[in-house]
């Protein structure tokens, strides 16, 4: 019963600064709007407009999510992007407002048409929504780094996010399809550095670490 007290009292406090949770949704939310509406339009609405919308979402918030997952070790690893780190908790809940406003392009379609949703898109749209609230209680979180419960959540969000839009990209570049203006490629290359990048942050942490253990 203690533990469980313990993790909630954990989980609650991801919320407890409403100014930096309520800044970051909102600027994901109208950012990922005015990008789906700007998308619809440019495309001349209808199936097209929608097709491309729903495609600048899904790249839109990948690199959203990059910037997220790259804020912490670039932070450490380069004293220029001390900022960025700083950010890294609004630009969690700025990602996870761009993925509901996304979730919201592909099922609106089905509804407003009032035809059957198909079950692959509802049931990945429930989990992806699950997926995201868990996403943004560990990584919107200060008390994350000392908590086994939120780093294990949030390595568990991210990877999830992480290879849904690796699949995505792959799948646009790889897939019969129209021709598609948005670089994917360039998404896929980005996850793979964000990878690399966390490499080397954890790389330079061990040996600092291990250095200290020698100087003593």
């Amino acid at each position: 019963m203690v533990a469980i007290e313990h993790t909630a009292e954990i989980l609650a406090s991801a919320y407890r600064n409403p100014q930096r949770r309520s800044v970051g949704l909102t600027a994901g939310v109208v950012l990922a709007v005015l990008l789906s509406v700007g998308g619809f339009l440019l495309h001349g609405g209808g199936v097209n407009g929608t097709r491309f919308a729903n495609s600048l979402m899904l790249f839109s918030s990948s690199l959203v999510f990059a910037t997220y997952y790259m804020a912490g070790p670039l932070s450490r690893l380069v004293p220029a992007a001390q900022a960025l780190g700083a950010l890294r908790f609004s630009i969690a809940y700025g990602f996870v407002g761009m993925v509901a406003v996304f979730l919201v392009s592909i099922l609106a379609p089905d509804y407003t048409t009032k035809n059957s949703m198909a079950l692959p898109t509802m049931s990945f749209a429930a989990l992806t929504a699950l997926v995201a609230v868990a996403f943004v209680v560990s990584a919107g979180s200060k008390r994350t780094a000392n908590s086994a419960t939120l780093r294990s959540l949030q390595s568990l969000t991210s990877g999830y996010f992480w290879l849904v839009f690796a699949v995505m990209d792959l799948d646009r570049m790889q897939g019969p399809h129209r021709p598609d203006p948005i670089p994917y490629g360039l998404s896929l290359l980005l996850l793979v550095a964000v990878l690399l990048v966390r490499f080397a942050d954890a790389f330079v942490a061990r040996h600092k670490a291990g250095r200290s253990v020698r100087k003593f």
